[in-house]
């Protein structure tokens, strides 16, 4: 039976570091290796996220719909999807992600 875990995950969080890309801001970056099975569980986006898929294949799940991710695709989810990915158990995937925003940061405090 696979493990639900990442064979690595490099994750930084640049948050209120003010490192600009255009007009967005960059929030967090990673490197995400997948044990086979792995999933990525689901999770309503507060930013922008752009996934590049370096190896493997899985599914990229967005508001339900699933869509299937192999070598060389690039996916976008904006704020507010719900979104997850799911490694195949024959061909693990290895990720790059990037979130991005713009002012104000997601850790802000909400105004009314």
């Amino acid at each position: 039976m696979p493990l639900n875990r990442a064979k690595f995950h490099f994750d930084t969080i640049y948050g209120d570091m003010n490192v600009t890309i255009g007009p967005y801001l960059l929030y967090q970056a990673g490197d995400l290796c997948c044990e086979p099975g792995y999933r990525v569980p689901p999770h309503r986006q507060l930013v922008y996220e752009i996934t590049y898929v370096a190896e493997g294949t899985g599914t990229n799940s967005t508001n339900g719909r699933g869509q299937p991710m192999s070598r060389g695709d690039v996916f976008v989810n904006r704020i507010g999807e719900l979104h997850e990915i799911q490694s195949s158990k024959d061909d693990p995937l290895r990720f790059y992600y990037c979130l991005l925003y713009t002012s104000p940061s997601p850790r802000d405090p909400k105004t009314s």
